[in-house]
């Protein structure tokens, strides 16, 4: 562990060029966590990346965080989505104009649940091959979109049962550089 956040922090420092990106997912997605929670698929975005670039290559950390609150007759419920994720992808050129790019995408989600009268939280973990295009408007930013295949596998609950699912999803992303 002490090894990757050395790499990571190395990586920080020799980065060509840097920025941060916010991706937004226009149709909803993620339905295996919207049947687990019973909350809107939408609400699980926006998810903010800090991007790294080499060359064309593109190492995006992400992360991602919504808390909802409701009250009513019944009672409160708090619920909290967090999401941990890494991207490595490969563009094809870094210059002006129109680049595709492929990938992978590696997210960890964590959904957390308390009424009055218990809590509850489950994980669901995430791999996506993604193939994207990005349009450099100039050298400081690009808006591209973005195919992922996912598999969503969550944990196994107290049963011992479990679901996998495949999905297709889209995602639309904003991207400023730094350097």
């Amino acid at each position: 562990m002490k090894r990757l956040i050395i790499i990571l922090f190395t990586s920080i420092l020799f980065a060509q060029s840097q920025g941060i990106a916010i991706s937004i997912n226009p149709n909803g997605g993620l339905s295996a966590l919207t049947m687990m929670t019973g909350v809107s698929g939408s609400l699980f975005d926006p998810t903010f990346y800090y991007v790294h670039k080499f060359g064309k290559i593109k190492f995006e950390p992400a992360v991602g965080f919504i808390g909802v609150n409701q009250e009513s007759d019944y009672g409160d419920t708090k619920m909290s989505i967090m999401t941990i994720g890494l991207g490595l992808l490969m563009q094809k050129s870094d210059t002006t104009g129109l680049s595709p790019y492929y990938g992978l995408r590696v997210v960890r989600t964590t959904i957390s649940q308390e009424d009055d009268e218990d809590s509850d939280s489950e994980s669901v973990n995430s791999l996506a091959p993604v193939y994207g295009l990005e349009y450099y408007v100039n050298k400081h930013f690009s808006i591209s979109g973005e195919l992922q295949l996912n598999y969503f596998k969550p944990e196994e609950d107290e049963d011992g049962g479990s679901f996998t699912q495949t999905e297709i999803m889209s995602k639309l992303f904003f991207r400023f550089y730094f350097k």
